[in-house]
């Protein structure tokens, strides 16, 4: 065959047109390079920007214990956070990260509603345990919605559940009836018996209802001896009393 001479001093090197494509990708690697760098940049400075930003803290403050309380960022927000100050704390601390800030103050009344119990006997009002106030008294301020109240009163032996839907900006009026107690009264010898001042006949009497509470019982015997006793009458319970007009 034939016989080739390689020349070690001949070139080797690449042509102009890859060349050309060399010196392309060289090109979009720095632009692509650079825009990385820029972008890294940008994200750093709104990063430290955010770190370092001061949150504002917003400190809602109520003097009065049970108050409620609105923290809202805007004030035409649909869903409102509500806080509900415990009797035993006098003012609650909010730290917020929004930039908006955080609007306090107290529910108006077009966010609560009023329950008005009127009642014969003494009564605590409670919900969920928790105390919201006493019968008679005030109105009671709450928020708009369900509540399930319950009304006391230990020394009488009443308790009642009552469940009530409260609109905004309503008054819920409710009057307490609580079932009656029972007494036999009697005397020897025989009395005529007054109860709060009322004659109601002579002895023996009953069983009597009564609203439960204290009675004044009065006797008065036929030679006019008199007793008088203050009882203490409890629903739907029968108590016995006895005139002393032996003296």
């Amino acid at each position: 065959g034939e016989n080739r001479v390689l020349d070690p001093h001949a070139s080797t090197s690449p042509g102009p047109r890859a060349v050309g494509r060399t010196r392309v990708a060289t090109s979009v690697l720095a632009a692509l390079a650079l825009i990385a760098a820029v972008e890294a940049g940008v994200i750093a400075v709104l990063a430290r920007a955010l770190w370092v930003a001061p949150h504002p803290a917003i400190v809602v403050e109520t003097a009065a214990s049970g108050e409620n309380v609105l923290v809202s960022s805007r004030s035409t927000e649909a869903a409102p956070l509500r806080l509900t100050v415990a009797p035993d704390l006098r003012w609650v601390q909010l730290a917020s990260p929004s930039s908006a800030g955080v609007l306090g103050g107290k529910v108006t009344d077009t966010a609560a509603g009023t329950i008005r119990i009127s009642s014969p006997i003494e009564l605590k009002v409670f919900e969920q345990s928790r105390l919201l106030g006493s019968v008679p008294g005030a109105g009671l301020k709450v928020p708009a919605g369900r509540h399930d109240i319950e009304l006391v009163n230990l020394a009488l032996g009443y308790r009642l559940w009552q469940t009530l839907d409260v609109e905004a900006g309503q008054t819920v009026s409710i009057h307490v009836a609580p079932p009656p107690g029972w007494v036999t009264i009697d005397a020897a010898p025989w009395a005529e018996v007054s109860i709060d001042g009322q004659a109601v006949g002579r002895t023996p009497l009953g069983p009597l209802p009564l609203t439960p509470g204290e009675h004044d019982v009065t006797f008065r015997s036929p030679a006019g001896v008199t007793d008088r006793q203050r009882v203490t009458v409890r629903s739907e319970a029968t108590i016995r009393v006895i005139g002393k007009l032996d003296r």
